[in-house]
């Protein structure tokens, strides 16, 4: 779950895709190039010598991927969530010990994301308004 509220450009990229073309970690985006007369946007290959970025990737390799990527039953608990937040629960679902579990779990994670995101907004105002000076 972290990798995905965390990291979720990298969470969108399948390891065995990123070994044959070059990704952008941030955006989960294939690279791309122009070629030919069109200017056709094509995906970059990744050449025989060009390294994976497994050393930058929060994944760190494909078998700690495994490891740490939603299984697909994870996946829609994560999607109840989502749908829960937006509209509410119903009275069984509130009742319901495995509902209550797997929201309180995601809730804190999603609470640790935006704790984050918010310190690191106030860091950058903090240093812009410390370059003003």
């Amino acid at each position: 779950m972290r990798l995905q509220l965390f990291h979720p450009g990298a969470a969108r990229i399948n390891c065995d895709e990123c070994k044959r073309f070059v990704f952008n970690l941030e955006s989960g985006d294939k690279e791309t190039y122009r070629s030919g007369p069109e200017r056709e946007e094509l995906p970059m290959v990744r050449g025989p010598n060009v390294p994976t970025p497994c050393n930058k990737c929060p994944k760190e390799d494909p078998e700690n991927a495994k490891q740490i990527e939603l299984s697909p039953k994870n996946w829609a608990a994560f999607a109840h969530y989502l749908q829960a937040r937006a509209c509410g629960l119903s009275d069984v679902e509130r009742r319901d010990p495995i509902v209550r579990r797997n929201f309180a779990l995601i809730d804190m994670l999603t609470r640790e994301r935006d704790r984050k995101a918010q310190a690191e907004e106030f860091a950058e105002a903090f240093v812009m308004r410390l370059a003003r000076r």
